[in-house]
């Protein structure tokens, strides 16, 4: 385990001082039990990373603890100096992801994101949802896409992007899992909040013609940023998605886990797009 490797290489003083915060923390705020449970089962993370880690909750601790009264603030200030230094510093650290035979991989966002992060993003000729969805769909239907649309990306620049693919089959499409609709898409990657209550769209990319620097990594807690819909893996050469309600369906069929990982939103312009599908 990362976490283990990364405790015993932490001073006799640090390695007694952490348990109790985990444990404090474990037991005042809500998801306090999910978030020490994923970064004592972490194993992607380089054990040097990981003490570089367990030290900054150490300092952070001691930083508020003297100046806050309220437990639950306290872990909360915690959370978000660690939610900053993820994105500065520890995301994308869990090593390259070697073994992936199949040619495309593919990604979920909700559609109502999307449409505004094109919006913004790119204005003119987009004044409205109708403007991309015809744009997409004149895609889909010509493989012609809009100039205005070919060197953006699927999200914002420098951001994460969670990735899956068919394990089973080199040439497989990333989503030909899904008999049941928008419900088994977001079972099965544990897509859960309010964003995947809603429209979503699925994006495909050949991997192969991403740029060279573009190499899949594995997921580790940091990457996740605190979701308390994720599991860290437990080995291999990628993570694994943990399925939402165990993986029953309202209709008594049981989604399964798959194949996930990360890798910057930088690689992914849509002029490198494969195919799309909406998931209403």
């Amino acid at each position: 385990m990362s976490y283990f490797k990364g405790l015993n290489e932490l001073s006799d003083y640090e390695r007694n001082r952490l348990p109790p915060i985990l444990l404090e923390w474990r037991s005042t705020t809500r998801h306090g039990n999910r978030y020490v449970s994923n970064l004592e089962n972490e194993v992607f993370l380089p054990p040097q990373y990981m003490r570089l880690l367990l030290k900054d909750i150490i300092r952070y601790y001691d930083n508020h603890h003297n100046t806050s009264n309220n437990k639950k603030q306290l872990f909360e200030n915690i959370k978000k100096e660690l939610s900053q230094k993820f994105y500065s510093y520890y995301r994308r650290r869990g090593g390259r992801v070697s073994g992936i035979s199949a040619e495309l991989i593919g990604t979920v966002l909700p559609w109502e994101r999307f449409v505004n992060y094109i919006l913004v993003n790119v204005g003119y000729p987009f004044d409205n949802e109708t403007d991309v969805w015809k744009a997409m769909r004149e895609f889909k239907k010509y493989n012609y896409l809009d100039p205005a649309l070919e060197n953006r990306l699927v999200k914002n620049h420098d951001w994460l992007v969670w990735f899956t693919w068919d394990e089973g089959n080199r040439k497989g499409a990333p989503f030909s899992f899904v008999n049941h609709g928008r419900e088994e898409l977001v079972t099965a990657l544990g897509l859960g909040g309010k964003p995947y209550n809603r429209k979503l769209i699925s994006f495909s990319f050949l991997y192969y013609l991403t740029p060279y620097k573009c190499r899949l990594r594995k997921p580790t807690f940091c990457d996740a940023d605190f979701s308390i819909y994720f599991r860290p893996a437990n080995g291999g050469d990628h993570g694994m998605t943990n399925p939402l309600n165990d993986g029953f369906l309202k209709n008594g069929q049981r989604a399964t886990s798959r194949p996930e990982a990360v890798e910057k939103s930088n690689f992914f312009t849509l002029n490198r797009l494969y195919n799309f599908k909406q998931h209403p």
